[in-house]
């Protein structure tokens, strides 16, 4: 019985002993979350800076006849919103309509000629030349009255889209030539802004800049309220006059706000005064030094550890190796392993 208890006393001491000689369960540290303290790449020096600026129409057409004649009717306006397809302007279509039952008359008496014709010249009894003669005054008289029909129809305008009549320039019963600009529309939906950049500033506009930081604007007739616009057209040829360059920017019409052209308001534009990498010094805590060489680590947009390689200047200052707005690691750096994700340290109050 004794040696029975010796026995099993053996047995499991030994299981024991093998259970603590084998090796630890392997750890993957790099799928561990682990805080760190981090720092923004700045490279690009910027400055908001304020422009007077002036509001314009997004879209604007100056309407006009085709035709000369004088006014019948205006059905709108100026001020009035109008919707695409919508009559604006009638011309007097007397003139006209007799034109066009003119030709539709000459048209029949073409084209009875040229079918009688069509019959003598099968028995021989006309030449080839007289009937080619009546074909081509029926293709004449065919053309003529196409011709009637669409100058009829230039005797009245419509709205090529939605928006607001702008300012209408005559009268009912006035008399306008063919392409006299007698009324203007503008689109209703969007308005444009407009200011003028120095030609020493306009080098510091860059269009891909302001697609990620974009303009804002305020209108003297609300000036505590700043409204999103973004860049539609920079004019690469300065006015010759004022030495300036034309930017225009673009923004849905506000619904708490009535904009009107050649509104005064004031442009605020973040300007790109230089991108030099020198500017940005990197802390000796996050740099590994191995063989000469520099390393950070990088963090990446879902928080996974990368190391790159870098270039300094004697006195820590970047000179290659991150881009503008890369999150970089600034302590425990010897600690972390590649493809480690991180979250950022926040400083609690009162530590």
């Amino acid at each position: 019985m004794i040696n029975n208890k010796k026995n099993a006393l053996g047995v499991m001491l030994i299981a024991l002993l093998a259970t603590s000689c084998s090796e630890p369960p392997s750890v993957d540290y790099s799928a561990t979350i682990r805080a760190v303290q981090m720092m923004n790449i700045e490279l690009v020096t910027t400055k908001v800076q304020a422009f007077p600026a002036k509001v314009e129409a997004s879209k604007q057409a100056s309407l006009s006849f085709r035709v000369p004649g004088k006014i019948a009717k205006f059905h709108v306006r100026a001020g009035a919103l109008v919707k695409q397809g919508q009559p604006l302007i009638d011309l007097v279509p007397t003139d006209y309509r007799i034109a066009v039952e003119g030709h539709q008359a000459d048209y029949q008496l073409a084209k009875v000629q040229h079918e009688r014709s069509e019959a003598l010249i099968d028995e021989q009894l006309i030449s080839q030349d007289q009937f080619d003669q009546t074909e081509t005054a029926l293709k004449v008289a065919e053309n003529e009255l196409e011709q009637a029909k669409t100058d009829l129809s230039y005797t009245h305008i419509s709205a090529p889209y939605d928006g607001r009549v702008a300012a209408t320039y005559f009268k009912a019963h006035e008399y306008v030539q063919a392409l006299q600009p007698v009324m203007s529309i503008q689109s209703e939906n969007a308005v444009d802004v407009v200011m003028e950049i120095p030609e020493r500033l306009i080098g510091a506009l860059r269009r891909s800049h302001l697609q990620v930081n974009q303009p804002t604007v305020s209108f003297a007739v609300k000036p505590d309220q700043q409204y999103t616009v973004s860049i539609k057209e920079i004019e690469t040829i300065a006015d010759p006059e004022s030495g300036t360059f034309t930017v225009t920017m673009t923004m849905p019409s506000p619904d708490d706000l009535n904009l009107y052209p050649s509104m005064a308001a004031t442009a605020n534009v973040e300007l790109v005064l230089s991108e030099d990498s020198l500017t940005q010094r990197i802390p000796d805590s996050a740099v590994i030094n191995e063989n000469g060489q520099h390393y950070v680590w990088r963090v990446s947009a879902d928080n996974q550890l990368e190391r790159v390689s870098i270039e300094l200047s004697q006195d820590g200052k970047l000179i290659s190796g991150l881009l503008d707005g890369d999150r970089i690691v600034t302590a425990g750096v010897n600690e972390l392993t590649a493809g480690q994700t991180v979250t950022e340290w926040i400083k609690e109050r009162g530590l």
